[in-house]
């Protein structure tokens, strides 16, 4: 629905391995980073970019990462763990539901974009 918004300026591009397509998550995971990065990256730059969304199995994790080619933003100027709902909650989610070696990392550079990584546990 963005990218209708934006005239179909936003590029997606989708690399998740086939053999995690049936794993359970907990929800709204992935959804919250992806508007963020819209919202947040794109918008400031006309809503011109791209975001790409890759997921693999990793030992005995999921990694999904999540990245764009937004303005970026200073990593060392914001808290991004304390400052406002979305990335704070998926974070504690990860946690609490997968133990304390899980959870969302977040690397940005300006006027490059942002990827954030997501370490996921695998429950059987």
């Amino acid at each position: 629905m963005q990218n209708i918004r934006f005239d179909h300026n936003i590029l997606y591009h989708i690399h998740v391995d086939p053999d995690i397509l049936e794993e359970k998550l907990i929800k709204l995971l992935l959804q919250p980073i992806v508007e963020n990065a819209v919202y947040h990256g794109l918008e400031p730059k006309n809503g011109r970019g791209t975001i790409t969304i890759e997921g693999s199995r990793q030992n005995d994790c999921l990694l999904f990462k999540i990245i764009d080619t937004g303005k970026g933003f200073n990593t060392s100027e914001i808290d991004i763990y304390s400052k406002g709902y979305a990335l704070k909650n998926i974070n504690e989610r990860l946690k609490l539901h997968y133990g304390d070696e899980f959870g969302l990392n977040i690397n940005s550079k300006i006027d490059e974009g942002t990827t954030v990584i997501l370490k996921v546990g695998l429950k059987h």
